[in-house]
């Protein structure tokens, strides 16, 4: 994917900036580090084996225009695996499925509130999706860029799941089980 200079000029910024809270101006910068749910967290481990506490999340996510560009970085991950990850409308909890459903630009009309797994609807243009695979320290950054901007307030998580994401009518979507969730305010 090619990006224009500017884009690729405010991407290269965004890495480099503090964490800052949802409310400041230009974009979004969540981290923390994975651990068992506790009131208030942002960042949660559903699965130790697969997330384990003490393994750390970065998520920036900016818009230019009518695209977002979000970039997720990992570290302390199990290394060498490819992990599934997505934006879900809720925030974490503290049960795996809080976070809802992956939040799509435009919504499938037949999934009635529930996972969508028609490849018209779940797929990377519709869906923000962030998959990634770690090196060999566990570490990991994915860019993803859409051509829409996320609806204010309606999307909340970006949730690390277990496996690949399958692109396959039916069960696209679809990547496991959640092994981990960072709050994001979007």
């Amino acid at each position: 994917m090619k990006y224009k200079p500017l884009l690729l000029g405010a991407i290269a910024a965004a890495l480099l900036l503090p964490a800052a809270p949802a409310n400041a101006n230009g974009p979004i910068i969540v981290e923390g580090t994975f651990k068992p749910w506790q009131d208030g967290a942002v960042a949660v481990t559903h699965d130790q084996t697969l997330a384990p506490a003490g393994s750390h999340a970065r998520v920036v996510v900016g818009t230019f225009g009518e695209k977002t560009v979000a970039i997720l970085t990992v570290t302390g991950l199990l290394p060498n695996r490819v992990y599934g990850s997505h934006a879900h409308v809720k925030s974490c909890g503290p049960k795996p499925a809080d976070s809802g459903v992956h939040y799509q630009n435009v919504e499938d009309p037949n999934a009635n509130g529930g996972m969508s797994m028609d490849a018209k609807y779940a797929n990377p243009r519709n869906e923000m999706w962030l998959d990634f695979t770690t090196d060999k320290n566990g570490n990991a950054k994915q860019v993803s860029m859409v051509e829409w901007t996320f609806r204010k307030g309606k999307a909340g998580a970006i949730v690390v799941h277990e496996k690949k994401t399958d692109t396959t009518d039916g069960n696209a979507g679809m990547a496991g089980a959640r092994v981990a969730c960072l709050s994001v305010p979007l």
